[in-house]
């Protein structure tokens, strides 16, 4: 499957920091886009992952279970929302 390349993204930034970025992407033997999109796409797919998925240790993994298997019974105000219209 081809990818067309139908997509831009400008940035602009002093010398010194482009040159570092080229000799980056030289010591790579990439193209100054293929190093900032490789880079940047890295970063935010761990960027993403990161606020999409929740990490537990074992106890509250351990008790998220329990009152999922669990539940405790309703409290009156649980019991009166439920009566009501609201819901």
């Amino acid at each position: 499957m081809v990818h067309a390349k139908s997509s831009r993204i400008e940035i602009r930034t002093n010398p010194e920091i482009k040159q570092i970025i080229e000799k980056a992407a030289g010591i790579k033997g990439e193209t100054i886009s293929a190093y900032i999109l490789g880079k940047s796409l890295s970063s935010a797919r761990k960027d993403i992952e990161q606020m999409e998925s929740i990490t537990v240790g074992n106890n509250d993994r351990d008790m998220f279970y329990s009152l999922l298997t669990n539940p405790p019974a309703p409290n009156k105000a649980l019991k009166n929302l439920m009566q009501s219209d609201s819901f």
